[in-house]
């Protein structure tokens, strides 16, 4: 579930693993995360999204997995039920199994699928809307892997969309987000013509990684990094209520806001904060 009416998301309670980082290359983290400051940015995300009406799940850190905070990757939630991924970065593998594991036992959803190898696929390039699914190929998910994510989602319903983009994103979901369940936010120039047939689109001159990534919690609602300054400006202009956040020590971890969480549409729920 990638669209607007946010109501219920998962947060995995940064740990010791993100401060303690054995191989920065291999964990595609840079080296100077600051403690103090990482806490309080993960704390003030929390709140503002509880303030805004969201119900916030709690999931510890997997150990020595300190990509776990960023939840987004880890499953594709559709419906009320979720696609087992398979990470494409080597050193997360396992977040997969750690992930399944919760949400069937805590959250109650039901596994739909899997993908399977030679195919990688992390949810940040999983946009699902209401009715259409946009997979991203990246260099964490591979044409097998967005293909695998296409059928699953197809026998249940949805109609997908599949594209390789251009720009500095590490996911599709660093240059688009869906703001409800008609209009999205996305990056000039990144994707190919007709890709949002369909849709309202607000597009924006995009300088970093994150430029098009967004937490959507209702139409007129998101969160965004605070240095997204253009993209801010743009959606403001739109009418939308932007909570501008300092998330740069998850940044840095290569996380924009909506990495951060993992959206539910399940109604149910065992654990929450």
């Amino acid at each position: 579930m990638g669209y607007g009416n946010l109501k219920k998301a998962i947060l995995c309670k940064i740990g010791e693993s993100y401060f303690n980082v054995k191989d920065y290359k291999a964990q595609n983290i840079k080296p100077d995360i600051n403690r103090n400051r990482a806490l309080l940015q993960f704390e003030n995300l929390k709140n503002t999204l509880a303030k805004a009406g969201v119900s916030v799940i709690k999931i510890p850190e997997l150990k020595e997995h300190p990509n776990s905070v960023f939840v987004r990757d880890t499953a594709a939630i559709a419906k009320d039920s979720f696609i087992k991924l398979r990470m494409g970065l080597k050193s997360r593998r396992g977040e997969e199994e750690w992930m399944a594991d919760f949400l069937k036992s805590s959250i109650g959803l039901k596994e739909i699928g899997s993908i399977k190898p030679p195919g990688t696929a992390e949810g940040g390039d999983v946009i699902i809307g209401e009715k259409v699914a946009f997979v991203g190929i990246s260099n964490r998910t591979n044409e097998n892997g967005a293909i695998q994510v296409s059928e699953i989602l197809k026998d249940i319903g949805y109609e997908t969309r599949i594209a390789k983009f251009k720009g500095p994103f590490l996911h599709i979901g660093g240059g688009m987000s869906l703001i409800g369940k008609n209009t999205i936010l996305h990056c000039k120039n990144a994707f190919p013509e007709g890709f949002f047939e369909g849709f309202k689109e607000i597009l924006v001159d995009c300088n970093d990684f994150i430029g098009g990534n967004v937490i959507a919690i209702s139409e007129k609602e998101v969160v965004a990094s605070k240095t997204n300054r253009n993209t801010i400006k743009i959606l403001k202009a739109e009418g939308i209520t932007v909570h501008e956040l300092d998330l740069s020590e998850f940044v840095k971890g290569n996380g924009g806001p909506s990495c951060m969480i993992l959206p539910l549409a399940s109604p149910d729920t065992k654990s929450s904060l």
